[in-house]
This record gives structure tokens, sequence and C-alpha cells, in this order.
């Protein structure tokens, strides 16, 4: 009997050793970026095919969400309940945060112009519903905007449609929740989006010192909305984590992994496109140590098609309007190691 007890259980031995079953942190993040990305990649795509833009980007972010049910529906997903609370607790109080300090009329908030350089932006896309033609006359009324990637702007454009209100009111809001995304999918990347061990109820609160030190970093995420009014920027912090998340995840989920990866960084390149090298890189050695023969090259079919689509779509005409879209972008805040290194401690901390 005792000889019987000293064997693991197999529930227990299924936890430590199948690590191809998926968080639920991560799991909830990862869809809500796919969400997200699918709707600015849906909405550069009709732009610039001179469909009309609309709610219906509401649709498209819906259907994006469908595949993550699946490994739901198999069986395939670990809650891991503490780690789940952790990052739902960060990213509410992040985003919380951001929206009290904006109270009660969550308008843009900082001594930046570039809060009302995205509302022109934005109030082009709703009143024309359409991405604006990068002409002269375009550039009299926008200035820089008309070659301005439209990322953040489309998400803008749909949450109002969702909420019913105005542009402008759901400009800054829609930013703090960002913001709050961001901490959230910290807390899941530090955790880590398999489940090869289920940690216990203190070692999840140990995840939200990511989010402690995150915040204490003002170039690409406080001060980003709270005084300069980076939205894009902090729109691409998320992006570039979600990219990173789906990079280390190659190996254990493929063709899905891959999928994701190139729909994000799709999204990223005509949203921030300084940033897409960072994620990309560590694709390739991921893919490289990884990966080998015909499943590679679907891997990186996936994964590089959609941004080099995009890049070619939509980034170099933006680049060759005389306004390149680096130099309005990102020489405010260079992704150098030193300033990067904030967001690198926080995934640490976790």
């Amino acid at each position: 009997m005792r000889a019987f007890a000293l064997l693991p259980k197999n529930h227990s031995t299924h936890d430590a050793v199948d690590d191809t079953r998926i968080s639920g942190a991560w799991l909830l993040f990862a869809t809500i970026g796919t969400m997200l990305a699918a709707l600015v990649v849906a909405g550069i795509l009709a732009g610039h095919a001179g469909l009309p833009l609309g709610g219906w980007l509401l649709g498209v972010a819906l259907v994006a969400a469908l595949p993550s049910f699946v490994p739901v529906l198999r069986g395939r997903v670990a809650p891991r309940w503490a780690e789940l609370a952790a990052a739902l607790l960060a990213a509410c109080a992040v985003a919380g945060a951001g929206l009290y300090a904006a109270w009660p009329s969550l308008l843009p908030m900082g001594i930046s112009v570039d809060a009302a350089h995205h509302m022109q932006l934005v109030d082009w896309l709703a009143t024309q519903r359409a991405l604006p033609p990068i002409t002269n006359a375009t550039r009299g009324l926008l200035g820089e905007m008309n070659a301005y990637p439209a990322g953040f702007a489309l998400l803008v454009l749909a949450a109002a449609r969702a909420a019913g209100q105005p542009a402008l009111e759901i400009l800054y809001p829609s930013a703090a929740i960002v913001g709050g995304l961001v901490a959230g999918v910290v807390v899941a990347l530090a955790a880590g989006p398999c489940s090869a061990t289920q940690p216990r109820a203190w070692q999840a609160l140990l995840l939200l010192a990511g989010p402690l030190l995150l915040l204490t970093h003002t170039t690409f995420f406080m001060d980003a909305y709270l005084d300069q009014s980076y939205y894009t920027m902090l729109f691409g912090v998320l992006l570039t984590l979600l990219a990173f998340g789906h990079a280390l995840a190659l190996p254990r989920w493929p063709l899905a992994a891959a999928a994701q990866l190139g729909l994000t960084l799709a999204a990223l390149a005509s949203t921030y496109p300084l940033w897409v090298p960072l994620p990309a890189a560590l694709a390739v050695l991921v893919l490289l140590r990884r990966s080998h023969g015909t499943q590679m090259l679907w891997q990186a079919a996936l994964a590089f098609g959609p941004p080099v689509l995009m890049g070619v779509l939509d980034v170099l005409p933006r680049s060759r309007a005389g306004q390149a879209v680096l130099a309005h972008q990102g020489l405010v805040a260079l992704p150098t190691l030193a300033r990067l290194a904030p967001i690198l401690l926080a995934l640490l901390g976790g």
C-alpha cells in the first residue's frame, strides 16, 4: 500500500508533464490581442480596397476570437486560477488608475499636442469612413497625420461605435484600457503561457511585481498616456509583447502560434512599424532552433507573410510620402536597451 501511495496521482503527472496546455491568463489576453490585431488589419485592408470603415470591424474582431474556443472545447486549457486572478487584478488596477486620473471628463491629459493630432485622424476616419489619401490636400488638413499609421485610430473608431459615444470621449479611455491590457499581458508572460507547473497562490501574487516595475517606466507606459499622449506607441507596446508571447509559443503550438504571430506583426506594422524587428528577430531565433524542414517553412510563411504584405501595402506608401513614418514615430522614444530595461525587468520580476 505504501508503494502505491508513493506513486504520483494521475492529474498531478499530467499537469507536470503536459506542457501543451495553454494557461487561462495567456488565452484570455492573447484572444483580446488577436481581436484587436484582426480589427486593425481588416481596417487597413478595407481602407486600401476603398471599402467604408464602420461598425463591421467589431464583427471581424468577434470572428477572430472564435479559434480561441478550440483549445477550450478540447480540454487543452489549464485555468491556473491564481495566475488568472493576478493578471486580471493587474489589468483592472492599471486601467482603473488611468481612468481615475482623468475622471470625470475622461478627456486626454497632458501637455502634448499629440492628443489633438490623434483626434484629427480619428475624426477623419469617423466622418469620411476611409483612410486619408496621402496627398498635398490632406496634408494641408491633417499635417503629418495623413501619413501616420492608423492602427490606434481604427481601435478608437471601433470602440466609439461599440459604445455609441463620440470618438473624442473614447480616445483617452481607449488608451487607458490598452495600458491595463499591457499590465495583464506582462503578468501572463511572466507566468508563462504553458501549464507545466501549477503555482501556489503566494507565487502568483509575486507576479504582480511585473506591473509594479512597469509603472515606473515613464517613456513607454504611464507617461505615454498621462502626459505625452503617445497613444499609438502604447498600443505598439501591447502588440509587441503579444508578439513575443506568440513567438515563444511556436515550438508548442506550431501553426496556431505562427498564425497569431503573423496577424499580430501585421497589426504592429500598421501601428508602430519601428518595433516589428524586435519580436520578428525572436521568432527567427526560435524557428531556427526548434523547427525543421517543411514545418519551418509553413511557420515562416504564416508568421512573416502577413507583416511583409502589410509593409508593402501600407508602410511603404506612407514612407514615400515625404513624411517618413519612422521620423514621426520612433525618434521620440527609440526602443533602446536602456529604455526597454524596465519592461524586461517587469517580465523577470514575475
